[in-house]
């Protein structure tokens, strides 16, 4: 085995555990009530909040807390076309946002990579991540719902933020 070769194989074999791991933590998270996977979720969803909070800082090269709820929007929705395959839109009338993508897929980073299996659920791990950024940008409350999404069938993912 060349030099190359032998600092290649720890990196792929830890590359490869991370996967089973996070894979195997999925597994046991699918097990729990429907609270208890909010919970993990909660707290699973900073790592997407983080990535695209970045991806907003990039987008309006600005700091994203002196945005308010429109030009969250506007620095926000190109970070999920990009993820979506430009599928995805958000508008807003009122104090009603909605998220609507259709490009086929689920956008989850851990099933576009297969580190993961798609399940219904994992859509509550969506809910968390558009929570915190919509009562980030408000400023104040939000409430999220999943009206549809591909994980439980549906032909696209819709989703209703409101301003509370």
């Amino acid at each position: 085995m060349s030099q190359q070769e032998q600092r290649a194989y720890p990196f792929s074999q830890a590359m490869e555990y991370e996967k089973n791991l996070v894979k195997g933590l999925h597994l046991g998270i699918r097990k729990l009530s429907q609270e208890a996977q909010k919970t993990v979720f909660r707290e699973q969803c900073l790592a997407c909040y983080t990535a695209i909070m970045g991806g907003v800082v990039r987008t309006c090269s600005c700091d994203p807390a002196t945005l308010d709820v429109d030009g969250f929007i506007k620095a926000y929705e190109p970070i999920e076309k990009a993820a979506t395959a430009g599928s995805a839109k958000i508008t807003r009338k009122g104090n009603i946002i909605t998220y609507e993508q259709k490009s086929g897929f689920c956008p989850c980073p851990l099933i576009k990579s297969e580190v993961i299996d798609p399940y219904p659920n994992l859509c509550l791990c969506t809910q968390e991540v558009e929570k915190r950024l919509f009562e980030f940008a408000h400023k104040g409350s939000v409430k999220v719902d999943i009206l549809e999404s591909y994980m439980k069938g549906g032909d696209r993912c819709l989703i209703r933020i409101e301003l509370l």
